[in-house]
């Protein structure tokens, strides 16, 4: 961020974007290399996901606020400011709120889903599609991010086996194409006409090595592992092209 602000052709708003873009981890990136190697039962694996997962909600509370920065006309927020200093503190303050309350039902969730005698693992995640549009549509109108709502959605339902089970089961042959969709839609929004111009490869080259060097120092807070856990960090997933256009919008 602070690399492009020092450019008088990037404004204040694009650098925190790009910043913003570029923080988040490719959580699910980290966990399968954390599974590939069986690290994910390790201390390391458990640290490098628990690293990623904060890493993301960090960034998607970021989100919250950048998107509120835009002109009334524009913004979708349906109640309060979205200018000025109460623009971005709401995002903030109910984006935490959302996070604790989201970290309580993650808590909760394993001990009063059985009292469910919830029967197979296909009504558990009907359960969750339920849980995760509710999370959603209250993330919206609440004013953090509805990425954050389906975020924690899914944290709600990660300590409980027969759904995740369930969710692997079902879910991957429908996700494959799910997945090839969103991919393409991300790409419909890459401006390849513009990649290779002088000025996009300068940004580009600065950002990329920012983005690996300010990820691989992470590092040194876990010293014995600093090399594992640093590179673990570097991977960027979708996430991060999701929040650069829904910011940039």
């Amino acid at each position: 961020m602070a690399a492009l602000s020092g450019f008088s052709d990037v404004s204040f708003k694009e650098s925190v974007v790009a910043g913003t873009s570029l923080s988040s981890t490719a959580i699910g990136m980290a966990a399968k290399l954390m599974q590939s190697q069986g690290l994910m039962g390790a201390y390391a694996g458990q640290l490098i996901c628990c690293a990623a997962m904060i890493d993301d909600v960090a960034s998607l509370i970021l989100l919250a606020m950048i998107s509120s920065l835009t002109d009334s006309e524009n913004s979708d927020a349906e109640w309060g400011p979205t200018t000025g200093v109460w623009g971005v503190l709401i995002p903030l303050i109910s984006s935490l709120i959302f996070v604790c309350l989201g970290l309580l039902s993650a808590h909760l969730m394993p001990s009063l889903y059985p009292r469910l005698r919830i029967s197979t693992s296909h009504v558990g995640i009907l359960l969750l599609a339920v849980v995760t549009a509710g999370f959603v549509a209250a993330a919206y109108y609440v004013r953090p991010t509805f990425l954050l709502g389906a975020f924690m959605a899914g944290i709600c339902f990660a300590g409980i086996p027969d759904v995740v089970e369930g969710f692997d089961r079902v879910v991957p042959p429908i996700g494959t194409w799910l997945s090839s969709l969103f991919f393409a839609s991300i790409g419909f929004e890459i401006p390849a006409g513009e990649l290779f111009e002088p000025e996009a490869l300068y940004y580009g080259i600065l950002l990329t090595a920012i983005a690996i060097v300010s990820k691989v120092v992470t590092g040194v807070f876990a010293w014995d592992l600093k090399w594992l856990v640093g590179w673990a960090m570097v991977g960027r997933g979708e996430l991060g092209c999701v929040m650069a256009e829904e910011a940039s919008g």
